[in-house]
């Protein structure tokens, strides 16, 4: 039999010259990006590019993170579910949820909510939250020229810039582009042999349809003014909705050659080079064509130099990046494109060393870049906001957490209201899915009831404890911890107000994210009834359980609130147990009369041991292991990729290595992972960053455990990675890992300890020798118990 090879489009540069012009924090591509999720994106925090790398045709997309395109003059109010809540609550518990679902959709009707939601429909979706959209894009086409050869593109991971690199009969071309920290503006260079650059630039208006397909920007105006310097667009949104609007103001700066303005842009002829800066604010108030005067006049100050901007993005971006990193296998692999390490991973490793290297920087990568006034938003906060930042604590990026806390802490005025309207609780009760300037709870529907998920504000404080265990800031824990504690405790108080036979609490309404889902019409769901309206959700039994337990645990730190300890303890004593099937798993709502649902893309029932830290096998092993049992069960229903996560952390966690094994190489080699190394939710389809922002929590997870007290070496990592090193992780305990190393013969690592603690140190089983600082140290059941200083550093070594 015959076979026809695959044929690039351009022929590519080959593996041994890319050692000149690669950094070894960088990614590269061998092929230009067919599809906008194969774009290398770059950004930060407050502008974002998306370059496809074309050398004849390329396209440009710029994206401002504060451009949400306005639905509505104000957020839609909470419907008032007061008036009909005993009877939501009387109607679950009878076993007649339908009934409930007509309560919920008449308080929907009367808040307004009919005009944005089809409530007649079998799948009623939650009303669209605002989401963000280009400012606009550019299409940059240059002369097709023969003999296309050494062509690269790449992404540094250290300045942030995207190059685009070939060469022709002519000479060698280049495209760069950037988003600058220093004055916040994103520049594009276009280089070519001398007098050569020949290039068209279309202008493009963002798209009249969101991602969805629906309209988009209806009844919006604009203005654009061109010269062959500056172009100047001035858009307004629909004045219906507010005097808003943005600008962006493009600036041309040549090198030689000639310009003249075209229809849709300009057209540049004969240029050594061409520099294209931009620049795109928005306006919530007071908006019109003159707002783009300033913006012009601040674009207008900046003195065009492209090497100064990569210089001093990489002081701000590089000195972050390299906090901490990873290294596996062979370090002169890093000159390997996507496709090239891809195909290793289909055809010799399934989890290729180097590849996990480059996930560990990207992942790290996107939420530095993606963190400006806001953070990551991509989704909702039931698991994807969640696992878009899960790896910052520990990775060093405390400056992007804070912004990520300081997201939620500035909407408790509305999550009270949440509270109050929904349930006629006190406290605290967070949006599933926050606008930029509201977390008024709207997004919800009878099929997704997300109104009575009340574990969303427990699981982002999850974060916020995670803060305090890396850095043992008493600080932030007393001001902005135990504060916002009380008042989760306080809603759950009175949220789950009635009792049980046993005395135990009810969680009523209660949802379980997203379980059942009707994706598509429910085909997928193995239970009978298919009504999420449920009751006992075990996720938020275990926040709740959280929620309570930290709040105690900071306040004894504190010494504060010690009046009101043992009306938590009773709240803690009063949470409902946890079911088992019959092979011994968890079952998600502990309410023994609900059936199972066993293909769900979620496990949110794993809460416990992650994100959770309340359950471990050496802890909780009868819990542990009826959690590896329902995780080894778990059915996938529509391979969305935040599941797969979710399972591999907690196998992880279960030092369970077929299930982590399984479900890593699944999201490595089945099409969760692109050619430019971003991520997707599902196979092969789109651009989404749950696994960008998981993949460094995955790893380092196998290479070091930590919780407080307790800190293990390699407790979780695959027999092929027999050598490697990660250094800069915060642990879990008060303590900072600085670096760790290992081989085949054992394990170095140094330790710094934040407090003066006494912690257990546990080895590979493999390991005969331990000696902190040079002295052996007897170890029990592979370990050691060593006493820290505050400020302390050891050296440990475990020999093999």
């Amino acid at each position: 039999m015959k076979t026809i090879p695959f044929s690039y489009e351009y022929e590519f540069m080959p593996v041994e010259k890319r050692y000149g012009i690669l950094s070894e924090r960088s990614v590269c591509s061998i092929k230009p990006a067919a599809e906008e999720s194969d774009y290398f994106y770059t950004g930060n925090g407050s502008h974002r590019m998306d370059i496809a790398g074309g050398p004849y045709h390329d396209k440009i997309v710029v994206t401002q993170e504060l451009l949400y395109e306005p639905k509505w003059a104000k957020p839609p109010d909470v419907p008032d579910l007061r008036p009909y809540m005993a009877d939501i609550r009387r109607y679950v518990m009878e076993g007649k949820p339908e009934l409930a679902d007509r309560l919920i959709d008449q308080a929907q009707r009367e808040a307004g909510h009919d005009k944005y939601m089809n409530l007649d429909a079998k799948i009623v979706y939650p009303m669209a939250s605002l989401h963000v959209h280009k400012a606009f894009h550019l299409v940059l086409t240059q002369p097709e020229r023969p003999d296309t050869h050494n062509y690269l593109r790449w992404l540094d991971l250290l300045s942030g810039k995207v190059t685009a690199h070939w060469e022709n009969a002519c000479g060698v071309y280049e495209s760069e582009s950037l988003a600058v920290y220093d004055g916040d503006f994103t520049a594009t260079r276009l280089t070519a042999p001398g007098g050569m650059l020949d290039v068209k630039i279309d202008f493009h208006y963002p798209e009249k349809k969101d991602r969805f397909g629906n309209p988009a920007m209806q009844g919006s105006t604009d203005i654009l003014k061109k010269s062959a310097d500056l172009f100047q667009l001035a858009f307004a949104y629909n004045p219906e909705y507010g005097q808003k609007g943005y600008v962006s103001v493009i600036r041309f700066v040549r090198q030689g050659g000639s310009c003249e303005v075209i229809d849709n842009g300009i057209r540049v002829t004969g240029a050594d080079s061409l520099l294209i800066l931009s620049k795109t604010v928005r306006f919530e108030e007071d908006f019109q064509s003159a707002c783009a005067d300033t913006v012009t006049e601040d674009l207008l100050q900046v003195v065009p130099d492209f090497d100064s901007f990569v210089e001093s993005n990489g002081a701000r971006l590089g000195e972050r990046m390299q906090f901490s990193g990873l290294e596996l296998g062979d370090p002169e692999s890093y000159v390997l494109s996507g496709e090239e390490l891809l195909k290793r991973c289909h055809s010799v490793n399934e989890l290729d060393p180097m590849l996990m290297n480059k996930l560990f920087d990207m992942g790290r990568f996107y939420q530095i870049i993606d963190t400006g006034k806001l953070p990551p938003m991509w989704g909702q906060h039931n698991i994807n906001t969640n696992l878009q930042v899960c790896a910052g604590n520990n990775t060093g990026l405390f400056e992007e957490m804070d912004t990520y806390f300081r997201y939620y802490e500035t909407k408790f005025d509305d999550f009270r209201t949440n509270a109050k309207l929904l349930f006629g609780a006190r406290g605290l009760l967070a949006s599933v899915h926050c606008d930029y300037d509201s977390g008024l709870y709207y997004h919800f529907s009878r099929t997704y009831p997300h109104y009575c998920w009340t574990g969303c504000l427990g699981w982002i404080y999850n974060e916020f404890w995670g803060y305090y265990l890396c850095t043992d800031d008493k600080e932030f824990l007393r001001t902005r911890v135990v504060p916002a504690l009380k008042e989760i405790a306080l809603f759950f108080e009175d949220y789950a107000c009635d009792r049980d036979e046993r005395g135990k609490v009810i969680f009523c309404p209660s949802f379980s994210p997203e379980d059942p889902t009707p994706n598509p019409d429910y085909m997928t769901v193995t239970c009978r009834s298919i009504n999420p309206t449920r009751i006992n959700s075990v996720m938020d039994i275990a926040i709740c359980r959280e929620v309570l337990t930290n709040l105690i645990d900071a306040c004894n730190v504190l010494g504060i609130e010690q009046e009101n300890i043992a009306h938590w303890r009773e709240q803690l004593e009063s949470l409902p147990d946890y079911v088992l099937d019959e092979e011994g798993g968890l079952k998600e709502w502990a309410w023994p009369a609900i059936e199972e649902n066993y293909n769900h893309r979620h496990v949110s029932h794993h809460y416990d041991l992650w994100p959770g830290r309340a359950v471990f096998p050496d802890t909780e092993p009868e819990i542990a292991e009826a959690i590896r049992i329902s995780n080894r069960k778990r059915g996938q229903q529509d391979d969305s990729a935040h599941g797969i996560i979710h399972r591999a952390l907690c196998a992880i966690r279960l030092k369970d290595m077929e299930e982590l094994e399984q479900n890593l190489s699944q999201l490595i080699c089945h099409g969760f992972v692109r050619c430019n190394l971003s991520t997707a939710h599902f196979p092969y389809r789109g651009q989404f960053p749950d696994l960008q922002g998981a993949m460094p929590a995955i790893l380092l997870e196998m290479c070091v455990f930590s919780r407080p007290g307790v800190v293990e070496f390699l407790p979780a990592l695959p027999e092929y990675y027999r050598t490697g090193k990660i250094y800069g992780i915060w642990l879990y305990t008060w303590a900072k890992l600085k670096e760790m190393e290992w081989t085949e013969e054992g394990v170095t690592a140094k330790l710094l300890s934040f407090r003066e603690q006494s912690l257990t140190l546990r080895c590979p089983e493999k390991a005969k020798v331990f000696e902190i600082n040079g002295r052996t140290v007897p170890m029990e059941k592979n370990s050691v118990r060593y006493h820290f200083a505050k400020g302390e550093e050891v050296s440990i070594t475990m020999r093999y």
